[in-house]
């Protein structure tokens, strides 16, 4: 970023990334990391079942992505989209009923936050401090 040129990078290896709509970026921890998310169908609805979350260890090493863990909700009738990861290291998800949930990724709890909307109607920005006037 501090260079301001744009770059290709690389992708993790061993994974299918054909459909490219099961691929989305965030920031877990102040990292670039990579969702990458196993499609499922349910009632005519594209859901994902499983995701596997990467992480970028170095900017700009594509050897250095390394899978930080695994989000397996299928049992509880799957993924609709992932928005973000949360700073005590939940996640914040919309589930196939598009209700807004948060999943701690340590118990493989979700906790219902009582929020309901279309998927794509749910977004997440991150927010930082700064004292620098625009």
């Amino acid at each position: 970023m501090h260079d301001e040129v744009f770059g290709e990078m690389k992708l993790p290896k061993g994974g299918d990334y054909e459909n490219r709509l099961n691929l989305s970026l965030a920031v877990h921890q102040d990292s670039i990391c990579l969702l990458h998310c196993h499609p499922m169908e349910e009632d005519g609805h594209q859901l994902y079942g499983v995701c596997w979350v990467w992480v970028l260890k170095e900017y700009g090493a594509s050897d250095s992505w390394t899978k930080l863990f695994t989000i397996n909700i299928g049992q509880h009738g799957g993924i609709g989209r992932v928005l973000s990861f949360r700073k005590q290291g939940d996640v914040l998800l919309v589930t196939h009923n598009e209700e807004l949930v948060s999943y701690d990724l340590r118990s493989q709890r979700i906790s219902r936050l009582g929020l309901y909307g279309v998927a794509r109607s749910f977004e997440v920005i991150p927010y930082m401090d700064c004292l620098v006037l625009i």
